[in-house]
């Protein structure tokens, strides 16, 4: 090979590329950045779900009082996550490597140039300012649903974690190449390929063949929810939080009719335990106490 690097070439896909994703089309679970066009998307492959509410008061003792005195703070909502992410081959896997990269993205505000109004030229300094913290939404069906634009979920997102699985390995490469030149089997099987930029990476590649993603999500409420005078006992907006009203009405007549289920219940003789045979002791303490 050129240049002494073993090369690996970049090729379009296996036979059962984007299988995962086919199969989960419908189903994916999509973030989008709320400070910038940042956005990825991946398969809803769940290997945990957590969804919490959490009340919080102020609770103070006060003197000649048996009962704290409580006083109500707000209401706060967590949303920890983790789901799989399962590549058919090694060019999907530096697809959704890449669409990784832009969740950890996300995660870095966007900043401005502060305006520079020292008096003198040797006084000045670069200072850059948050203009906009990295909040950002998320989306999966109707478990994590919002009013933003998108029917995403806005708030904060403490962190991703990436955790590869050792078990099932890496696709490894020393260097890699997209240049056709370098081999003439490509040639021959892409006599017309596509004019593209050339690619070249050097030094070790790995790729995972499996890997989870782990997310703590913080809600920021962007609706009024509260308990108040309607006849549902509800002022907030009535597809909160899962849609299930909506949900339970879109079933049909047919699918609502009653389960029948016939009992036909077995009688079952009672077992007489055997007589216990009564010790010396026993028959002394009957002896003297029974009537």
């Amino acid at each position: 090979m050129a240049d002494g690097m073993d090369y690996f070439v970049i090729n379009e896909g296996g036979v059962t590329a984007h299988r995962h994703a086919g199969l989960y089309q419908n189903f994916t679970i999509d973030f989008i950045s709320a400070v910038s066009s940042l956005n990825a998307s991946f398969p809803a492959i769940l290997t945990a779900f957590n969804d919490a509410w959490t009340s919080n008061w102020n609770s103070q003792d006060v003197y000649g009082r048996q009962d704290q005195v409580h006083t109500f703070k707000n209401t706060t909502r967590r949303i920890d996550l983790t789901f799989s992410v399962v590549p058919d081959d090694e060019t999907q896997s530096a697809d959704l490597m890449h669409m990784f990269e832009k969740l950890v993205r996300m995660l870095y505000p966007n900043y401005d140039d502060a305006p520079d109004e020292s008096p003198h030229a040797y006084q000045g300094a670069n200072v850059s300012l948050v203009r906009q913290a990295p909040i950002m939404g998320i989306r999966m069906g109707n478990l994590i649903r919002g009013n933003a634009k998108g029917g995403y979920l806005l708030g904060k997102v403490d962190g991703f974690t990436f955790n590869p699985d050792i078990q099932q390995g890496f696709w490894l490469a020393n260097s890699m190449t997209n240049n056709p030149d370098m081999f003439d089997e490509w040639a021959m099987l892409e006599p017309e390929a596509p004019n593209q930029p050339i690619v070249n990476v050097s030094g070790a590649v790995y790729l995972p063949k499996k890997w989870e993603v782990s997310v703590s999500f913080t809600v920021m409420h962007t609706e009024p929810l509260n308990q108040g005078s309607d006849p549902e006992g509800w002022n907030g907006d009535s597809s909160y939080p899962y849609n299930g009203e909506q949900i339970s009405k879109a079933f049909s007549p047919e699918q609502r009719m009653p389960v029948i289920i016939e009992e036909s219940p077995a009688l079952n003789s009672a077992k007489i335990p055997k007589k216990v045979k009564a010790g010396m002791f026993d028959k002394f303490l009957d002896a003297m106490f029974k009537p």
